[in-house]
C-alpha cells in the first residue's frame, strides 16, 4: 500500500534528528563574520601619528605639504587590516591634538619602536621601522621628504647574516667614495674635514660588521660602481646617494632580527639630511631588489 506524501515527508525529519531540527542555513541563523581588531601597536602609533598631522599643519612649506603626503601614507597603511600588504582602509583614522612638532616627532617615533618590537614577522619589522625613521627625519623642518614609488609589500624573510651582508657592501661603496672624495677636495677646503670625519666613522662601523660576520661576510669589489666624483659638488651628491642606501640596508638588519641596531639607524638619517638626501615615503623599502 502506498505511503501518504505527509507521512513521508515527516519521515525525513525524525531520521535523523538532526538533519531538519537545528541547520542554521533553515532557520536564517547564519553565524555572523568576526570583525577585524587592529593590532594595539599600530593603534597607538596611528594615534600619535594624528597628533603629528596635526602639529604639521602649521608649519611653513614646502616642508607642511611634503610631510602631510608622507604621514597620510603611513596612516593609510595602517588602517588595513593588514599594514604591510595595503588595501581599502578599515579602521578609522583618528584626528589628534596640536603639540610642538618636537613633541609630536618623539611620541610618535616612541610608538613606531614600541610596533617594531611588537612585530611578528621582517616586513611587519621592516614597515614599523621605516615609520620610525621617517618620523625622526620629519623632526627636521628644514629638511622635506620626497614622494617616492616604493612602498610596503609581503617578501620573504632574509637571514640576519645576509642583511647585514647587503649594509656592509653598501658600507664599503660610501667609503670608496669618501676616500675618492678625500683625493680631490682640498684639504683647506672647509667641507674636507667633515669628509674625513664621516670616512672614520664609516670605517668603525665597517670594522663593527666585520666582527660580527666573521666567515659570513661578502666579499669586498675593489671598485663598486659609484656616481663620477671630481669635485666636492659631485662628493656631496654622491654622498647623498649612498648614505640613503646605507640607511635602507640599516632598516633591513632591523628587520631580519636586530632590533638593538635601530639607534644606529635612526642616526642614520641625519647622516642623510647633512648629505643633501631626501627621505623618501617609506625609509627602507626599495622598488627593486638592487
Amino acid at each position: 500500500m502506498p505511503v501518504p506524501r505527509r507521512v513521508f515527508l515527516a519521515g525525513l525529519c525524525l531520521a535523523p534528528l538532526t538533519g531538519c531540527a537545528t541547520d542554521p542555513t533553515i532557520r536564517g541563523l547564519l553565524p555572523e563574520a568576526a570583525q577585524p581588531t587592529q593590532d594595539p601597536a599600530a593603534a597607538e602609533l596611528a594615534a600619535a601619528l594624528a597628533a603629528l598631522t596635526a602639529s604639521i599643519e602649521g608649519q611653513a612649506e614646502p616642508y607642511r605639504s611634503a610631510a602631510l603626503e608622507q604621514v597620510a601614507a603611513w596612516q593609510q597603511r595602517l588602517s588595513a587590516t593588514d599594514p604591510v600588504a595595503g588595501g581599502d582602509g578599515v579602521f578609522p583614522v583618528p584626528t589628534g591634538q596640536t603639540q610642538e612638532v618636537a613633541a609630536a616627532t618623539a611620541s610618535a617615533a616612541t610608538a613606531a619602536e614600541a610596533a617594531v618590537m611588537a612585530a611578528k614577522d621582517q616586513p611587519g619589522r621592516l614597515l614599523f621601522t621605516s615609520i620610525v625613521l621617517g618620523v625622526t627625519g620629519l623632526s627636521n623642518l628644514g629638511a622635506v621628504p620626497l614622494a617616492a614609488p616604493a612602498s610596503p609589500a609581503p617578501y620573504p624573510d632574509t637571514t640576519l647574516d645576509n642583511a647585514r651582508g647587503v649594509l656592509l657592501t653598501h658600507i664599503w661603496a660610501l667609503i670608496q667614495a669618501l676616500e675618492r672624495g678625500a683625493g680631490v677636495v682640498a684639504t683647506d677646503d672647509p667641507g674636507y674635514a667633515e669628509i674625513t670625519a664621516r670616512l672614520d666613522e664609516a670605517k668603525q662601523w665597517r670594522n663593527e660588521l666585520i666582527t660580527v660576520l666573521g666567515d659570513s661576510r661578502p666579499a669586498q669589489d675593489l671598485h663598486y660602481e659609484l656616481p663620477q666624483i671630481t669635485d666636492a659638488a659631485s662628493l656631496m651628491a654622491a654622498r647623498a646617494t649612498l648614505e640613503l642606501a646605507v640607511l635602507a640596508a640599516a632598516a633591513g638588519v632591523v628587520a631580519a632580527g636586530d632590533t638593538a641596531s635601530l639607534a644606529q639607524a635612526r642616526a642614520q638619517v641625519a647622516v642623510v639630511q647633512a648629505a643633501g638626501g631626501q627621505l623618501p615615503t617609506w625609509p627602507g623599502w626599495l622598488s627593486s631588489s638592487s
